[in-house]
C-alpha cells in the first residue's frame, strides 16, 4: 500500500485455524496515503471468523479530521458476501489541502463537512445492494483563484424502501435546487428533478476551468 509514516502497532491473535480471533491497533504519525499527507492516523479492529469490526479509524491533517467505523459480517471463510455497516463523520476539511483536488482544479478552495451512515449486503458475483443510506455533505465558502463561488448542500435520507435526496446551491450566484428518490429495489429505479436560475457562463467558468466564451447564457 502507498502509505508512509512512523508506525506503531499492536496485535493479539488466538483461537483456531477454523475459528481465528484477534484484535489490533495501529498508529501512524506524520505520514501520507496515496500522496495525501496526514499528521496522525489511528485504527482499532477486532476480528473473528465471521466478523471484521473496524471500531475506529481516525485521520487528522492539521485541524481537519475524519472518523470512520465499519463492520462486515460474513460466512466463515467467505469474504465476497455478507452484511456491511458503516458510519463516517468529518469536521471542516479544507479543500485546498486535498492534493488530488488541487491537481485537478488548481486554486479551488473552501470547506466541506460530511456525515454518512449506511448498511448494505454484498453478494457473490452480483452488485452490492444497499438497505439504508443517510448522508449530509455541506460545502461552503467555495472559491477559485480567490473568486467567490458560493455554497452547496446535499442530503440523502432513507425512508422505508427508498432514499430521498436533495441538493441546494448558490454556486456562481445562481439558485440550484434538486430533489428525488431512489428505490432500494432491483436496478435502483430513480425519479429526480433539477431546477436552476441565474446561471451564466462567465460566473460558472472559474469552477470548470473553462476558457472564456464569446457569449453568456
Amino acid at each position: 500500500l502507498p502509505i508512509k509514516g512512523t508506525l506503531t502497532a499492536n496485535a493479539q491473535l488466538n483461537g483456531t485455524l477454523q475459528n481465528p480471533q484477534g484484535t489490533g491497533t495501529l498508529s501512524i504519525t506524520n505520514g501520507s496515503a496515496y500522496n495525501e499527507p496526514f499528521t496522525r492516523l489511528q485504527a482499532s479492529m477486532n476480528y473473528t471468523g465471521v466478523l471484521i469490526d473496524l471500531t475506529q479509524l481516525h485521520i487528522e491533517d492539521g485541524h481537519s479530521s475524519v472518523d470512520l467505523a465499519a463492520s462486515f459480517r460474513h460466512p466463515a471463510g467467505q469474504f465476497e458476501e455478507g452484511q456491511l455497516e458503516f458510519h463516517a463523520k468529518s469536521n471542516d476539511i479544507e479543500l485546498s489541502r486535498i492534493h488530488v483536488l488541487a491537481d485537478a482544479r488548481p486554486g479551488l478552495a473552501g470547506v466541506v463537512q460530511l456525515t454518512a451512515d449506511g448498511a448494505a449486503i454484498l453478494h457473490h458475483n452480483a452488485p452490492i445492494s444497499f438497505s439504508s443510506l443517510n448522508a449530509n455533505l455541506d460545502a461552503h465558502n467555495l472559491s477559485r483563484n480567490g473568486k467567490s463561488l458560493g455554497n452547496l448542500t446535499t442530503k440523502a435520507t432513507t425512508r422505508g424502501q427508498a432514499i430521498d435526496f436533495s441538493l441546494n446551491s448558490d454556486i456562481a450566484n445562481s439558485r440550484i435546487q434538486g430533489d428525488g428518490h431512489l428505490d432500494l429495489a432491483a436496478g435502483y429505479p430513480i425519479d429526480a428533478k433539477l431546477s436552476f436560475t441565474g446561471i451564466t457562463w462567465s460566473r460558472l467558468s472559474p469552477l470548470l476551468a473553462a476558457a472564456a466564451q464569446p457569449f453568456d447564457a
